[in-house]
């Protein structure tokens, strides 16, 4: 079935599909397109088989061949999973075309099913459902989210496998792949045996194998098969692999010899990174304690040095912090070890100075003789977060106050410890609020991720009309 409601449970419709489940039809349906763990109906009902969506990936063989697809369902009541990404279907007009969604997937069990079906008609609706459950394909092992060898919320039991199924119906019978017939003489129905999901192989079971779909797994433990009621029971519990060692990470891994289960690891608490502390294990508390604090490259007093930590050494490295705001009618940019970047007064008789001078126009100084451009530059009133160091990626806010509504833009730059700069940054208005505007910038790609960058200016860009010629007005922070 290609239908279905998120988080509709209704009482009087799962009794209506068990009681299409004790006439002996086996119903299938679409575990939903919602991508995250609501329920949905009516493939939730236990009488109802739910099938959720798995992708082609890079084609048979590749290890991502069979993953689960990005919209597909995953909650409590996923049973089984079939291709449903990019799945190609007649459309009308004797044409065809691909479609995606569980939808799709549902009608390559409901096929797998009515083939076993038609090969093996003695079969009840429950032993095909659960001779398709115990010869499901392992979902690819890249997925961390699948548990290998066991049921979870992501693929059910595992993908469905046609040709595993009907070889295991072969060679076992209705009984030995999918247990037993319901107990007519107590009044036993067929939906008295459908508990759905991960509880589905545990009741009707004949052998032990009937209470695992795939190989056995020590680590979670094995079940049994009670032959008494027919129940799977515990049969060994899962390995405890805690070694009482606190500052051990205990894992079990299925894969290695049945004796030696249990992996055990120091606990990592620091990043070898000698600049951002020291850190270890306490081994009374497991918890991971400071042995030596984080490594401050400043020179105290002395805002010119930018200073670099060796993550291996510890040791500090300093370069000059270089003040040019490329604007040749300013000289001697310099910096102060208090101060920071000092830039001085415009020369005179140069274009670019702010000022229209004799001999100077729109055409050969449109920036100066511009009669729109504001007379002074913008006054800085704020940043936030306040902090003189920045990561590539980082988004930071700036507040000016403006001189008139015409302003193009404010940039900002930054300076790598190894004094290159970064390309000038263009932020976005965020807000006007009187005569004060807030704009939002983010740190230049050209400042590599984990190296810091210092914001040493921003600057208001005034460009005439279409005129390419642009004059940029300086605001150092101090």
């Amino acid at each position: 079935m290609s239908l279905g409601c998120d988080n509709c449970f209704s009482q009087t419709t799962e009794q209506f599909y068990q009681d299409v489940y004790d006439q002996n039809v086996l119903i299938i349906a679409a575990a939903g397109n919602s991508g995250d763990t609501r329920d949905h109906f009516p493939s939730g009902y236990p009488a109802v088989m739910s099938v959720a969506s798995v992708a082609e990936g890079g084609g048979v063989g590749a290890d991502n061949y069979g993953i689960l697809s990005g919209f597909s369902t995953r909650n409590d009541q996923t049973e089984i999973a079939g291709p449903g990404s990019a799945v190609l279907s007649t459309v009308p007009g004797d044409r065809f075309s691909t479609f995606s969604g569980t939808s799709m997937a549902t009608p390559h069990v409901a096929g797998v099913a009515a083939l076993l079906w038609s090969y093996f008609p003695e079969c009840t609706n429950n032993q095909i459902r659960n001779a398709m459950l115990n010869s499901v394909r392992e979902p690819p092992a890249i997925d961390p989210q699948n548990i290998p060898e066991a049921w979870d919320i992501f693929y059910g039991f595992g993908t469905v496998n046609a040709g595993q199924a009907f070889e295991l119906l072969s060679s076992r019978g209705c009984v030995g792949a999918g247990g037993r017939f319901p107990n007519e003489a107590q009044g036993e129905t067929l939906s008295d045996m459908a508990f759905g999901v991960s509880e589905q192989l545990t009741f009707g079971c004949t052998s032990d194998d009937h209470c695992s779909s795939q190989e056995s797994n020590l680590c979670i433990g094995e079940k049994v098969c009670d032959l008494s009621t027919n129940t799977c029971v515990e049969g060994t519990p899962p390995v405890n692999c805690d070694d009482g060692i606190p500052c051990t990470e205990d894992v079990c891994d299925p894969s290695r010899d049945p004796e030696d289960l249990c992996v055990h690891t120091p606990k990592v608490c620091d990043d070898a990174n000698i600049c951002n502390g020291v850190f270890s294990c306490n081994e009374s508390s497991g918890e991971c304690v400071e042995d030596s604090p984080p490594i401050t490259c400043e020179v105290e007093g002395d805002v010119c040095q930018h200073g670099t930590c060796n993550a291996l050494t510890g040791g500090c490295s300093f370069t000059p912090l270089v003040c040019d705001d490329s604007n040749d009618c300013t000289l001697n940019d310099r910096c102060d070890p208090v101060a920071g970047c000092v830039f001085e007064e415009p020369q005179p008789n140069c274009c670019g100075n702010g000022a229209c001078e004799e001999g100077e126009d729109e055409d050969n100084c449109a920036v100066d003789c511009n009669t729109d451009a504001p007379v002074g530059p913008p006054v800085f009133t704020e940043h936030s977060p306040l902090q003189d160091e920045f990561l590539s990626g980082d988004s930071i806010e700036i507040s000016v106050t403006v001189f008139d509504d015409d302003i193009q833009r404010v940039r900002f730059r930054v300076e790598s410890p190894d004094g290159t700069r970064s390309n000038f940054n263009p932020g976005t208005l965020v807000s006007t609020v009187d005569d004060i505007t807030t704009w939002t910038f983010n740190v230049d790609s050209s400042v590599q991720k984990g190296r810091y960058g210092k914001i040493i200016s921003f600057n208001k860009i005034f460009c005439a009309y279409l005129v390419l010629t642009c004059f940029s007005l300086f605001h150092t922070l101090s």
